[in-house]
């Protein structure tokens, strides 16, 4: 049976979560240094259950949600809600920010600041994967308008990292997963039309100077270029959504990263029917996953993954040109009152503030 439109994009942001949850059992471990990830585990350094989320999902819930509330790309937007994900939990497997990168925290500091939505520094030595692991919504929302795909998968990055080989590393990516929603095949996912690119090493993946490349020499650690170099090298030497993941969480490193990367280009061309066929996970995300926990905000009556929902919706909009948002996590949510609704917050209060036993800091 052929693969519809939802389908594809369904399969991109579950397989975006999904990947981002297998990879976070062995996040920060160096290669080699763990037994081989077969299946979802949880665990990992936040001690997580299996099935629960990172910040790469969280940020792509925050994203995909701006997109639809506001129907179109609002910056301002996105960088609130990105802002209470970070000092509420807002959209978080947990109730809290547990995960963040150094370049994400520092550009939703400056934003909080100076109220500059495109926040993110141009400095090359900021050029991390924290733009890539979250991408996916933005291609959905604005394809099957290539143009708008690239232009927006540019300004996405900006928010929080402005280095121009994180933005061309998100147009490469973004670029990709639009040719798998098309039905591509995978040769012709081995390579874009690199004088796109000015940046020469993403200019090189372009070309597909990854694929003759042993396992040795493919590192999935926080850089953007490895990591998106990590991803493809997953997708193209893989012939299943599950082998792709799986072999992008045993690189280690950065392993829930370059999962989730790998998760929205494998998810958008196999499909989540994908996952039934290979009898991996052992149980599916719908049931394996725990969105809401009973101690998360927001409260444990929403139903559905909000990525379902919002993949539907993006595939309406494309199909109708209606961006109707009917996801409960969206319309039925009655927040409390010290759950402040997404746009720019005050500083919080001291008792609220991230201090060091905060989240997590990590490069990207």
């Amino acid at each position: 049976m052929p693969l519809t439109l939802t389908d594809r994009y369904r399969g991109s942001l579950l397989g975006l979560a999904c990947g981002d949850a297998l990879g976070t059992s062995v996040e920060f471990k160096p290669r080699g240094s763990f037994p081989p990830v077969t299946d979802l585990l949880g665990g990992g350094p936040f001690n997580l259950k299996a099935g629960q989320w990172t910040d790469d999902t969280s940020m792509a819930l925050c994203l995909g949600e701006s997109l639809l509330r506001k129907d179109g790309f609002d910056p301002a937007d996105q960088m609130g809600r990105y802002l209470n994900w970070w000092q509420w939990g807002y959209l978080s497997a947990t109730g809290e920010c547990f995960d963040i990168g150094m370049t994400v925290r520092q550009a939703l500091a400056d934003y909080q600041e100076h109220g500059q939505p495109l926040a993110g520094s141009s400095d090359p030595q900021t050029a991390g994967n924290g733009s890539l692991m979250r991408l996916a919504p933005v291609v959905l929302f604005h394809y099957p308008d290539l143009a708008q795909v690239r232009e927006f998968a540019g300004a996405s990055s900006r928010t929080t990292h402005g280095a121009a080989e994180a933005i061309e590393c998100c147009q490469l990516l973004a670029g990709l997963i639009a040719k798998a929603l098309d039905g591509a095949s995978k040769q012709q996912l081995q390579r874009l039309d690199a004088q796109g690119f000015r940046e020469s090493k993403v200019a090189a993946l372009a070309q597909g100077n990854y694929l003759d490349k042993t396992r040795d020499q493919i590192r999935g650690n926080g850089y953007c270029v490895d990591s998106l170099e990590a991803a493809l090298w997953c997708f193209q030497h893989s012939d299943s959504y599950a082998e792709a993941v799986l072999a992008a969480a045993n690189l280690g490193d950065d392993a829930d990263t370059t999962a989730a990367i790998v998760g929205q280009l494998a998810g958008a061309f196999y499909g989540p029917r994908a996952y039934r066929r290979t009898g991996w996970p052992s149980c599916t995300w719908a049931r394996r996953s725990r969105p809401w926990p009973t101690t998360c905000w927001p409260p444990p009556g929403v139903a559905r993954l909000p990525g379902r929902c919002m993949a539907v919706a993006c595939a309406r909009r494309c199909n109708t040109g209606s961006s109707a948002w009917t996801c409960p996590s969206a319309t039925a949510i009655a927040r409390p009152a010290a759950r402040p609704t997404p746009r720019p917050l005050p500083r919080p209060p001291e008792s609220c503030a991230n201090t060091s036993s905060g989240p997590r800091a990590r490069n990207g």
